[in-house]
């Protein structure tokens, strides 16, 4: 069992604050108190004031993957039990590691994404709303743009009914999964190169994720 936030009544989430402004982390549910309540993890203070003196004073630190030392800042995701509060490999390496991970692990991967957004539905779609309303104007303007650029690359001889049935297929895979699934391009409408076209030979059925990675990438 989870113990409660007393000045909300809700549960604690990560960046909530006690009395001695300790941040809060993360419950550990593999490891319950006598009382019958979740561990927790809480970041001190001083460990946070740490950090970003590090960062303010441009501290630097070495990779221990690819050996080259950068600047923390931007550089290192944070690790707040280490002694240096930050990842031992820079954000390269370490997103480089865990694609290597989601690639040789492609169902294990896809079902922790899905328990994930089972577990945290209303915290994602509310991030989802906050960062569409910090950036209603970018976002509208996106939108009408691609639309644009769609209805302009789809021919006259396209087949309609063939092209919905992939954004059908992403609603079924989305329901059914839990994970967002999108349509897209494999040859991208816009691109330095080359543009695809919108018809059904140019379709696929990708998690958003990939197609947030993929963007307009292109390999021939």
């Amino acid at each position: 069992m989870k113990r409660l936030n007393p000045k909300t009544g809700q549960p604690f989430k990560r960046g909530d604050l006690d009395e001695q402004q300790n941040y809060f982390w993360c419950y550990v549910k593999n490891k319950k108190l006598i009382d019958g309540y979740f561990s927790e993890s809480w970041i001190p203070q001083a460990k946070i004031l740490h950090i970003k003196e590090c960062e303010d004073k441009g501290q630097t630190k070495t990779c221990t993957k690819c050996g080259e030392t950068k600047p923390v800042k931007n550089n290192f995701f944070y690790k707040y039990n280490s002694p240096s509060g930050f990842e031992s490999f820079c954000k390269v390496c370490f997103l480089k590691k865990n694609k290597n991970w989601s690639d040789n692990n492609k169902e294990k991967h896809s079902e922790l994404n899905a328990n994930w957004y089972q577990q945290n539905k209303e915290r994602h779609l509310q991030n989802s709303r906050d960062i569409y309303n910090e950036n209603k104007p970018r976002k509208l303007l996106d939108y009408y743009r691609r639309e644009e650029r769609t209805k302009i690359a789809t021919p006259s001889w396209a087949s309609k009914s063939d092209i919905l049935k992939f954004y059908k297929q992403a609603e079924k895979l989305t329901a059914e999964t839990g994970i967002p699934h999108e349509v897209d391009h494999i040859v991208p409408l816009q691109h330095d190169l080359i543009c695809g076209l919108n018809v059904p030979d140019n379709l696929q059925v990708i998690t958003r994720a990939e197609n947030r990675t993929k963007a307009n990438k292109w390999k021939n």
